[in-house]
Protein backbone atom coordinates (compact mmCIF):
# COMPACT_ATOMS: atom_id res chain seq x y z
CA UNK A 1 0.00 0.00 0.00
CA UNK A 2 1.32 3.47 -0.85
CA UNK A 3 0.10 7.03 -0.45
CA UNK A 4 -1.37 8.76 -3.47
CA UNK A 5 0.64 11.62 -4.93
CA UNK A 6 -0.70 15.06 -5.76
CA UNK A 7 -0.07 15.83 -9.46
CA UNK A 8 2.65 18.41 -10.01
CA UNK A 9 0.33 20.73 -11.92
CA UNK A 10 -1.80 21.15 -8.77
CA UNK A 11 1.01 22.56 -6.66
CA UNK A 12 0.07 26.15 -7.49
CA UNK A 13 -3.43 27.60 -7.29
CA UNK A 14 -2.53 31.13 -8.36
CA UNK A 15 -4.55 32.46 -11.26
CA UNK A 16 -7.44 30.00 -10.83
CA UNK A 17 -11.02 31.15 -11.20
CA UNK A 18 -13.77 30.15 -8.78
CA UNK A 19 -14.95 27.16 -10.82
CA UNK A 20 -11.42 25.78 -11.00
CA UNK A 21 -11.08 26.15 -7.24
CA UNK A 22 -14.33 24.20 -6.80
CA UNK A 23 -12.95 21.46 -9.03
CA UNK A 24 -9.83 21.33 -6.85
CA UNK A 25 -12.04 20.94 -3.79
CA UNK A 26 -13.80 18.02 -5.49
CA UNK A 27 -10.41 16.54 -6.32
CA UNK A 28 -9.42 16.82 -2.65
CA UNK A 29 -12.50 14.76 -1.76
CA UNK A 30 -11.46 12.14 -4.30
CA UNK A 31 -7.95 11.96 -2.79
CA UNK A 32 -9.41 11.53 0.69
CA UNK A 33 -11.74 8.79 -0.56
CA UNK A 34 -8.73 7.03 -2.10
CA UNK A 35 -6.93 7.17 1.23
CA UNK A 36 -9.96 5.71 2.99
CA UNK A 37 -10.07 2.92 0.42
CA UNK A 38 -6.45 2.07 1.27
CA UNK A 39 -7.33 1.99 4.97
CA UNK A 40 -10.32 -0.31 4.45
CA UNK A 41 -8.25 -2.61 2.25
CA UNK A 42 -5.58 -2.81 4.95
CA UNK A 43 -8.19 -3.64 7.59
CA UNK A 44 -9.59 -6.40 5.37
CA UNK A 45 -6.11 -7.87 4.92
CA UNK A 46 -5.62 -7.71 8.69
CA UNK A 47 -8.68 -9.93 9.18
CA UNK A 48 -7.60 -12.30 6.41
CA UNK A 49 -4.15 -12.61 7.95
CA UNK A 50 -5.59 -13.33 11.38
CA UNK A 51 -7.89 -16.00 9.92
CA UNK A 52 -5.15 -17.53 7.79
CA UNK A 53 -6.96 -16.81 4.52
CA UNK A 54 -4.68 -14.10 3.15
CA UNK A 55 -3.26 -15.26 -0.18
CA UNK A 56 0.52 -15.79 0.05
CA UNK A 57 0.38 -14.37 3.54
CA UNK A 58 0.49 -17.44 5.74
CA UNK A 59 -1.77 -17.07 8.73
CA UNK A 60 -2.03 -16.63 12.45
CA UNK A 61 -5.13 -18.72 13.04
CA UNK A 62 -3.14 -21.41 14.80
CA UNK A 63 -1.47 -18.82 17.05
CA UNK A 64 -4.60 -16.89 18.08
CA UNK A 65 -7.21 -18.01 20.54
CA UNK A 66 -10.79 -16.74 20.58
CA UNK A 67 -9.92 -13.71 22.69
CA UNK A 68 -7.16 -12.78 20.25
CA UNK A 69 -9.48 -13.05 17.26
CA UNK A 70 -12.11 -10.94 19.04
CA UNK A 71 -9.45 -8.31 19.80
CA UNK A 72 -8.52 -8.16 16.12
CA UNK A 73 -12.19 -7.87 15.22
CA UNK A 74 -12.69 -5.01 17.69
CA UNK A 75 -9.67 -3.21 16.26
CA UNK A 76 -11.07 -3.47 12.74
CA UNK A 77 -14.51 -2.33 13.93
CA UNK A 78 -13.07 0.78 15.61
CA UNK A 79 -11.16 1.71 12.49
CA UNK A 80 -14.24 1.26 10.28
CA UNK A 81 -16.25 3.47 12.66
CA UNK A 82 -13.61 6.17 12.17
CA UNK A 83 -13.83 5.73 8.40
CA UNK A 84 -17.62 6.13 8.54
CA UNK A 85 -17.26 9.38 10.50
CA UNK A 86 -14.82 10.67 7.91
CA UNK A 87 -17.20 9.69 5.12
CA UNK A 88 -19.94 11.79 6.75
CA UNK A 89 -17.64 14.82 6.84
CA UNK A 90 -16.74 14.30 3.19
CA UNK A 91 -20.45 14.13 2.34
CA UNK A 92 -21.00 17.48 4.08
CA UNK A 93 -18.03 18.92 2.20
CA UNK A 94 -19.38 17.67 -1.13
CA UNK A 95 -22.86 19.10 -0.45
CA UNK A 96 -21.40 22.48 0.51
CA UNK A 97 -19.40 22.65 -2.71
CA UNK A 98 -22.42 21.75 -4.84
CA UNK A 99 -24.69 24.19 -2.97
CA UNK A 100 -22.18 27.03 -3.27
CA UNK A 101 -22.93 27.46 -6.96
CA UNK A 102 -19.22 27.73 -7.76
CA UNK A 103 -19.44 25.04 -10.43
CA UNK A 104 -22.07 26.91 -12.45
CA UNK A 105 -20.71 30.40 -11.89
CA UNK A 106 -23.53 31.46 -9.56
CA UNK A 107 -21.60 31.40 -6.31
CA UNK A 108 -21.42 34.37 -3.95
CA UNK A 109 -18.97 37.05 -4.95
CA UNK A 110 -16.24 37.80 -2.44
CA UNK A 111 -16.82 41.01 -0.49
CA UNK A 112 -14.81 43.95 -1.80
CA UNK A 113 -12.20 45.62 0.33
CA UNK A 114 -14.02 48.52 1.96
CA UNK A 115 -12.64 51.90 1.04
CA UNK A 116 -13.40 55.22 2.63
CA UNK A 117 -12.13 58.76 2.30
CA UNK A 118 -12.00 59.63 5.99
CA UNK A 119 -11.22 57.97 9.28
CA UNK A 120 -12.79 58.12 12.73
CA UNK A 121 -11.62 56.71 16.01
CA UNK A 122 -12.85 56.53 19.59
CA UNK A 123 -11.37 54.24 22.24
CA UNK A 124 -13.65 54.06 25.27
CA UNK A 125 -12.88 52.68 28.70
CA UNK A 126 -15.55 51.27 30.99
CA UNK A 127 -13.90 52.80 34.05
CA UNK A 128 -13.97 56.37 32.80
CA UNK A 129 -16.61 56.77 30.13
CA UNK A 130 -20.37 56.89 30.59
CA UNK A 131 -23.24 57.04 28.17
CA UNK A 132 -26.83 58.18 28.25
CA UNK A 133 -28.83 55.49 26.52
CA UNK A 134 -32.37 54.44 25.78
CA UNK A 135 -33.98 51.13 24.84
CA UNK A 136 -37.30 52.22 23.29
CA UNK A 137 -38.70 48.70 22.93
CA UNK A 138 -37.90 47.92 26.56
CA UNK A 139 -39.08 51.29 27.92
CA UNK A 140 -35.68 51.97 29.45
CA UNK A 141 -35.14 55.65 28.83
CA UNK A 142 -32.21 57.90 29.70
CA UNK A 143 -30.22 55.40 31.72
CA UNK A 144 -26.52 55.86 32.36
CA UNK A 145 -23.91 53.16 32.25
CA UNK A 146 -20.34 52.30 31.40
CA UNK A 147 -19.10 51.76 27.87
CA UNK A 148 -16.06 49.85 26.66
CA UNK A 149 -14.93 49.21 23.14
CA UNK A 150 -12.80 50.01 20.15
CA UNK A 151 -14.44 52.10 17.47
CA UNK A 152 -12.09 52.53 14.54
CA UNK A 153 -13.03 53.23 10.96
CA UNK A 154 -10.32 53.30 8.32
CA UNK A 155 -7.62 54.32 10.79
CA UNK A 156 -5.11 52.81 8.37
CA UNK A 157 -7.41 53.23 5.38
CA UNK A 158 -7.78 49.48 4.82
CA UNK A 159 -6.98 47.04 7.57
CA UNK A 160 -7.64 48.73 10.90
CA UNK A 161 -11.45 48.77 10.87
CA UNK A 162 -13.07 47.60 14.08
CA UNK A 163 -16.37 48.16 15.86
CA UNK A 164 -16.82 46.60 19.27
CA UNK A 165 -19.22 48.36 21.63
CA UNK A 166 -20.28 47.16 25.08
CA UNK A 167 -22.78 49.03 27.25
CA UNK A 168 -23.31 48.08 30.90
CA UNK A 169 -25.82 49.44 33.39
CA UNK A 170 -27.50 47.91 36.42
CA UNK A 171 -29.28 44.77 35.22
CA UNK A 172 -28.63 45.61 31.56
CA UNK A 173 -25.83 44.64 29.19
CA UNK A 174 -25.62 45.19 25.46
CA UNK A 175 -22.86 44.14 23.08
CA UNK A 176 -22.65 45.23 19.47
CA UNK A 177 -20.12 44.10 16.87
CA UNK A 178 -19.54 44.77 13.19
CA UNK A 179 -16.62 44.36 10.82
CA UNK A 180 -15.47 45.72 7.49
CA UNK A 181 -17.68 43.36 5.46
CA UNK A 182 -20.77 44.71 7.25
CA UNK A 183 -20.19 48.41 6.55
CA UNK A 184 -22.41 50.15 4.01
CA UNK A 185 -21.05 53.68 3.97
CA UNK A 186 -18.59 56.03 5.63
CA UNK A 187 -19.99 59.53 5.10
CA UNK A 188 -17.25 62.17 5.02
CA UNK A 189 -19.41 65.06 3.77
CA UNK A 190 -19.40 66.84 7.14
CA UNK A 191 -15.78 66.18 8.06
CA UNK A 192 -14.99 69.91 8.05
CA UNK A 193 -17.21 70.10 11.15
CA UNK A 194 -15.46 67.13 12.72
CA UNK A 195 -18.29 64.68 11.99
CA UNK A 196 -18.08 61.27 10.34
CA UNK A 197 -21.15 59.04 9.97
CA UNK A 198 -20.86 55.29 9.50
CA UNK A 199 -23.73 52.98 8.54
CA UNK A 200 -23.98 49.23 8.11
CA UNK A 201 -25.20 46.01 9.68
CA UNK A 202 -24.10 43.95 12.64
CA UNK A 203 -25.42 41.93 15.56
CA UNK A 204 -26.58 43.04 18.99
CA UNK A 205 -26.64 40.66 21.94
CA UNK A 206 -27.26 41.20 25.60
CA UNK A 207 -29.06 40.48 28.83
CA UNK A 208 -31.74 42.34 30.70
CA UNK A 209 -34.09 42.50 27.72
CA UNK A 210 -35.23 39.02 26.71
CA UNK A 211 -31.72 37.76 25.91
CA UNK A 212 -31.30 39.95 22.83
CA UNK A 213 -29.59 38.29 19.87
CA UNK A 214 -30.62 40.38 16.91
CA UNK A 215 -29.26 41.34 13.49
CA UNK A 216 -29.38 45.13 13.32
CA UNK A 217 -28.81 48.11 11.11
CA UNK A 218 -26.62 50.68 12.77
CA UNK A 219 -25.74 54.33 12.43
CA UNK A 220 -22.67 55.59 14.29
CA UNK A 221 -21.84 59.29 14.36
CA UNK A 222 -18.39 60.44 15.45
CA UNK A 223 -18.35 64.09 16.59
CA UNK A 224 -14.80 65.38 17.00
CA UNK A 225 -15.79 68.83 18.31
CA UNK A 226 -18.17 67.53 20.98
CA UNK A 227 -16.11 64.38 21.71
CA UNK A 228 -19.12 62.10 21.58
CA UNK A 229 -20.12 58.98 19.68
CA UNK A 230 -23.81 58.37 18.98
CA UNK A 231 -24.84 54.81 18.17
CA UNK A 232 -28.32 53.87 16.97
CA UNK A 233 -29.37 50.24 16.49
CA UNK A 234 -32.47 49.24 14.55
CA UNK A 235 -33.93 45.74 14.21
CA UNK A 236 -33.42 44.64 10.59
CA UNK A 237 -36.59 42.53 10.51
CA UNK A 238 -39.06 44.90 12.21
CA UNK A 239 -37.49 48.33 11.75
CA UNK A 240 -37.91 48.99 15.48
CA UNK A 241 -35.34 51.21 17.13
CA UNK A 242 -33.64 49.08 19.78
CA UNK A 243 -30.94 51.28 21.24
CA UNK A 244 -29.67 54.83 21.16
CA UNK A 245 -26.48 55.65 23.07
CA UNK A 246 -24.54 58.89 23.35
CA UNK A 247 -21.06 58.24 24.69
CA UNK A 248 -18.51 60.79 25.87
CA UNK A 249 -15.10 59.75 24.57
CA UNK A 250 -11.96 61.20 22.98
CA UNK A 251 -12.91 61.30 19.31
CA UNK A 252 -10.64 61.89 16.35
CA UNK A 253 -11.64 62.23 12.70
CA UNK A 254 -9.44 62.99 9.72
CA UNK A 255 -9.11 62.34 5.99
CA UNK A 256 -7.58 58.98 5.14
CA UNK A 257 -3.95 59.07 4.14
CA UNK A 258 -3.60 57.97 0.55
CA UNK A 259 -0.67 55.76 -0.41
Amino acid sequence: MSMSNIPENLNSITGLDREQVALLLLASIAFEELSLAHIMNAEGEKLQYALGTLENGGGLAEDLDLDGLLAVNRSVERMLRTVIKKEMLLQFKLEDILDSGLLNGNGPTPPPVFECACSAEALVNSQTETTTASFPEEELEDIEGNVAGQLRICADCEEDIRINYNFNAQGVNLQFDADVEELDEVDCDDIENGIVTVTGTGRATGTGFDQMNTPVNFTMVFDDDANIVTLTLTDIDTGDELYVGVTSAPVGVSPCIED
